[in-house]
């Protein structure tokens, strides 16, 4: 699974779609508009990157930490782009592992740290209100990622 080459390639397409549908444009309005018509595609395309890597790495973590035979070793032996497989090691709390520890690790990778913040968004104000003492854990984890400093 090559993540770039896919976004390069759907990319590539896009552009040479934009300008065929524009080439009537080719005047002096279409040379005014170019510069900014592409610079929004660019940034568009990297956010649609980015949420294709923040719902990898939301699905991929529960994969590794529930699974028996899914490891970010066997995710990068797969193919998956390192910044996918950085993000789900940082996101996948190991087995022992002291729940501020982990929040402190996580807090470490951007992509984790968003995707992490979305989960704990999910735990406190989803469908099943969690008990007491876990949503002030969560709300104290919250805090945290959302403070970008770490817990003593």
């Amino acid at each position: 699974m090559n993540l770039y080459k896919k976004t390069s390639e759907i990319a590539t397409e896009v552009y040479d779609i934009d300008t065929m549908a524009h080439a009537a444009r080719l005047a002096s309005v279409y040379l005014a508009w170019f510069p900014r018509d592409r610079k929004s595609l660019i940034s568009t395309l990297l956010i649609g990157a980015n949420v294709i890597i923040h719902a990898t790495v939301a699905l991929l973590h529960d994969v590794v930490e529930d699974s028996q035979t899914w490891t970010v070793e066997g995710l990068r032996a797969e193919g998956y782009p390192e910044v996918i497989v950085e993000a789900v090691d940082a996101i996948s709390r190991r087995k022992g592992e002291q729940y501020f520890s982990y929040i402190n690790r996580v807090m470490q990778n951007d992509v984790a740290r968003s995707v992490k913040l979305a989960d704990l968004n999910d735990n406190l104000w989803g469908r099943m209100p969690p008990k007491e003492s876990l949503k002030a854990r969560y709300l104290k984890a919250e805090e945290i990622l959302f403070s970008g400093r770490k817990k003593t």
